[in-house]
């Protein structure tokens, strides 16, 4: 980039570190991981950790998976509260996301007490691990970002209902690749 500006017009460099939406596209497809049976969909969400409800949407197999995951009780739906509005009035609104059983004491860090469909627990060896609320976001966002791709801090504090100042100071602290 820096040779090609000698040769470049005007208007040219400042569109040079501009990112192509169809790159970006891309990239995120490549990122996503594929899965064709529940265990494969199982190791998807430990990788990410999550996934949001419109996620999901957008496959036709992993609703199915996500079924037999959760009669399995290898999977749960978590109801996330999120507190939106003005100063004078919050308006609370609900996130839902899927996750793997064994990352459910990151999320009880995170938010104590969310809804469960089904309710199920944690198995023991990951369950004896305590987690701070600051820990179980800085690891949830480190695998989420692995299967995103390029992706803004607030659609991250989005899908995890937490305000984006939050998960900014829980990406400072993600060594640099």
């Amino acid at each position: 980039a820096v040779m090609g500006r000698r040769w470049a017009d005007d208007a040219t460099p400042g569109a040079l570190g501009r990112l192509d939406a169809a790159a970006i596209d891309r990239v995120r497809a490549e990122a996503w991981p594929e899965v064709s049976s529940a265990d494969e969909l199982h190791d998807a969400l430990l990788g990410l950790g999550f996934v949001a409800a419109d996620e999901v949407s957008k496959s036709a197999e992993w609703p199915a998976l996500l079924a037999a995951l959760a009669k399995a009780r290898r999977a749960t739906q978590l109801t996330l509260p999120v507190a939106a509005g003005g100063s004078d009035r919050a308006v609370v609104t609900q996130q839902r996301v899927w996750t793997a059983a064994e990352r459910l004491p990151q999320f009880d860090a995170l938010h104590p007490g969310a809804a469960r469909d089904p309710v199920i627990g944690a198995p023991a060896e990951f369950a004896a691990r305590a987690w701070d609320a600051n820990e179980a976001l800085v690891e949830l966002l480190r695998s989420r970002l692995q299967g995103l791709g390029p992706v803004t801090a607030q659609q991250l504090a989005d899908s995890l209902a937490r305000p984006v100042g939050d998960v900014e100071a829980a990406l400072a602290q993600l060594p640099p690749k």
